[in-house]
């Protein structure tokens, strides 16, 4: 089991902080966020476009997959320079950057005004902040002190603000403060490491490389933050599926893998959104995948609703990253290729 003591010795920088004071986050978000002056046609408005990358996306990528059980106007994530050829003067283009300076967005963000889309900004500053201001464009901004993967509540609330702004979720603040509330409970028993199915989970999945699974839909992001979360918590590669779509494909690639034995390890991420024939796929798919796998484990959501289903299963698969990092004697904060990659960039 894990002990404070060994934690501490591990994360220097204090990432455990980060994950135990979440749902403090978000309430922080939600007051932060209360005032936020956006100045939009909403009338004209017909689509919408999410423009970012990496940490700073996630927020877009739930929102996208709530509005696909809830919402009334089509979402699209952007993680490039470009922009989807449909953007337009109907098109609302938010973009998203922790540092500002993001050059894939701002490449994006630049080229939405030549089309005539209007335009929300959400950062900490740079580059962004300056247009913003140069050009009147509605902003939110946020904290600076926050690493981009520990800065989720504060772009996700924010994401939920513009979307009420356009009537695809309603006013107010009480869904936001009962998913505080709520994350409070279950961070009180992820932090727990006196008894912890996190920790437990994390211990099987050490020297192995994880391969997530879920469904196509609500737990697609979750899927996807967690692997993004192993790959920079943990600094370990992970890879993830969809189901149905991999019963077409992926499911036949565990053909050849007896030299791999002992190495892969399978989370299937379940919701009760599952559609009937998902649920069926994943036990059928789980069955002939583990005689390859070394580990075979499900992580099921809860919560009241669909935003409290996701947000329940990213905190749980943040806790099991930052889990794995300490158990594999790993400091989960820095980025050293990633920083090392923006320099040799800056060089070109």
């Amino acid at each position: 089991m894990i002990k404070l003591e060994q934690i501490r010795a591990t994360d220097t920088q204090g990432m455990w902080d980060r994950l135990c004071t979440f749902d403090e986050q978000w309430r922080d978000a939600v007051y932060h966020t209360q005032q936020a002056e956006l100045d939009l046609d909403v009338d004209k408005i017909r689509d919408v476009v999410i423009t970012g990358m990496g940490g700073a996306i996630v927020g877009g990528d739930i929102i996208r997959a709530i509005c696909l059980e809830v919402g009334h106007l089509p979402v699209h994530i952007n993680k490039s320079y470009a922009l989807p050829s449909f953007v337009a003067d109907s098109t609302l283009v938010i973009a998203v950057s922790q540092s500002g300076n993001t050059e894939e967005t701002l490449s994006a963000f630049e080229a939405a005004g030549t089309r005539g889309a209007q335009r929300v900004i959400i950062t900490t500053g740079g580059k962004l902040s300056e247009l913003a201001d140069e050009e009147e464009i509605p902003i939110i901004r946020m904290p600076k002190s926050r690493i981009t993967r520990a800065a989720l509540a504060f772009t996700f609330v924010a994401l939920w603000r513009v979307f009420q702004k356009i009537d695809v979720f309603l006013p107010g603040d009480k869904t936001l403060l009962e998913a505080a509330d709520f994350f409070t409970q279950e961070i009180d028993i992820l932090s727990d490491l006196s008894d912890n199915d996190a920790v437990e989970l994390a211990e099987g999945l050490v020297s192995t490389l994880p391969i997530i699974y879920s469904n196509d839909s609500l737990m697609a992001p979750v899927a996807l933050r967690w692997k993004t979360q192993f790959n920079e918590n943990s600094k370990m590669l992970a890879f993830r599926g969809e189901i149905p779509e991999m019963n077409h494909n992926e499911i036949e690639g565990w053909e050849l893998t007896a030299h791999l034995m002992g190495k892969l390890s399978v989370i299937f991420l379940k919701d009760q959104s599952d559609h009937v024939r998902v649920k069926h796929r994943m036990e059928v798919s789980g069955s002939l995948i583990e005689p390859h796998a070394v580990s075979l484990k499900a992580v099921s959501s809860t919560g009241n609703n669909a935003l409290e289903r996701v947000f329940y299963m990213i905190i749980y698969g943040d806790f099991v990253s930052f889990f794995l990092s300490i158990l594999s004697n790993v400091d989960p904060m820095p980025i050293v290729k990633i920083e090392l990659l923006k320099r040799k960039l800056e060089d070109m």
